[in-house]
């Protein structure tokens, strides 16, 4: 299963209206140069950047059991890491931008059998782009299967059934909060704790262990 990240930035029209287009394309390459940045270094590879949008992969070249929660993780660092540079674009040209992003899970099949590439195609794909369009600036969309696989570490509110283009049928959207811990941090369900049980003999054998090791 893989998981896609798409990030595209919300304005940029608006700003090529206005703007020198060397002065819209230093942006774009700015924002590119950070979202690339970040999802490298979550995890994830590149899978291309195309006019003023970039899209990530997680799980196609390295496989780790969390990549769906990578993902959504890359989004809230990418929205942070780009404040700046939005903050400069409004003082120096008066001009508002933004990134939204749509992430989704799913199966999906990598390379092209006609040019030995790289490229991935799936429903995920798909899915993820038509949330990152249906998202607000500002805002990440995170799609049902990337939902199911992330909602034990991620706080969501849920945004209900949107109606994406080329899909037959309403997909749910759910609005990532906040991380429910730090990576590394304990997990779980609260302060509900497993004992250990019927294990008094082994566990003996163990301190016994431990105490002649500290002893030598």
């Amino acid at each position: 299963m893989l998981t896609a990240i798409f990030a595209d930035v919300a304005g940029s029209t608006r700003l090529g209206e206005q703007l020198d287009p060397e002065v819209l394309r230093g942006v774009v390459s700015r924002f590119f140069e950070i979202a690339g940045r970040e999802i490298r270094s979550h995890g994830g590879t590149i899978e291309q950047f195309s006019g003023d949008a970039a899209v990530g992969i997680f799980g196609l070249t390295t496989s780790h059991e969390d990549d769906p929660e990578r993902a959504v993780r890359t989004a809230f660092a990418i929205v942070r890491a780009l404040e700046p540079l939005w903050t400069t674009v409004r003082e120096q040209h008066k001009v508002g931008l933004d990134v939204h992003i749509g992430i989704e899970s799913g199966e999906a099949v990598s390379g092209d059998p006609f040019a030995g590439g790289t490229t991935v195609t799936g429903d995920a794909l798909n899915v993820a782009a038509r949330l990152e369009k249906s998202a607000a600036p500002g805002q990440i969309l995170v799609g049902p299967d990337a939902y199911a696989a992330t909602k034990h570490a991620i706080e969501y509110e849920p945004i209900g059934d949107l109606a994406l283009a080329g899909k037959s049928l309403p997909v749910a959207a759910y609005l990532p909060i906040r991380p429910l811990a730090e990576i590394g941090e304990a997990r779980g369900l609260g302060d509900l704790k497993a004992p250990l049980l019927g294990r008094d003999e082994e566990m003996l054998q163990l301190l016994d262990a431990a105490e002649r090791l500290d002893k030598d």
